[in-house]
Formats: structure tokens, C-alpha cells, sequence
């Protein structure tokens, strides 16, 4: 039976990825609007107006925004 390379994880360090002015904001911004739109199909789930399941991800915001 072969035995797989092990692989070596690498650092990345903060540096090695620049922010630009004004991300920090912009992923906040984008996850209030998840939320915002996660909490009126809830509310609208729950009065009735949307047939079937929703699966909502509340809580998990950050992970939406950071992948846009």
C-alpha cells in the first residue's frame, strides 16, 4: 500500500495578504445585509408567506462575505 506525501502546512502571515482601505467595512456592510435578508425569510417563513423550508444560516455571516 503507497503512503500519501505528507503535506506541509504553510504560514501565511498578515502581511503577505494586503487589505485595502475600507474592506474591513465593506465585509461588515455585506454581512448586515445577509442578516437582514435572513431575518425577513424567517419572519416570513414563520407567518406563512413562504410554502415549504428554509434553511437559514444565522451566525454564519462572516463565512458568506469573506468568500465574495
Amino acid at each position: 500500500m503507497a503512503r500519501a506525501k505528507a503535506v506541509k502546512a504553510q504560514k501565511i502571515s498578515a502581511a503577505a495578504m494586503p487589505a485595502k482601505a475600507g474592506a474591513p467595512l465593506a465585509l461588515y456592510r455585506t454581512m448586515a445585509t445577509i442578516r437582514a435578508f435572513e431575518d425577513t425569510v424567517q419572519r416570513l417563513f414563520l407567518g406563512g408567506h413562504i410554502p415549504g423550508l428554509v434553511h437559514l444560516s444565522m451566525g454564519q455571516e462572516a463565512v458568506a462575505a469573506g468568500v465574495i
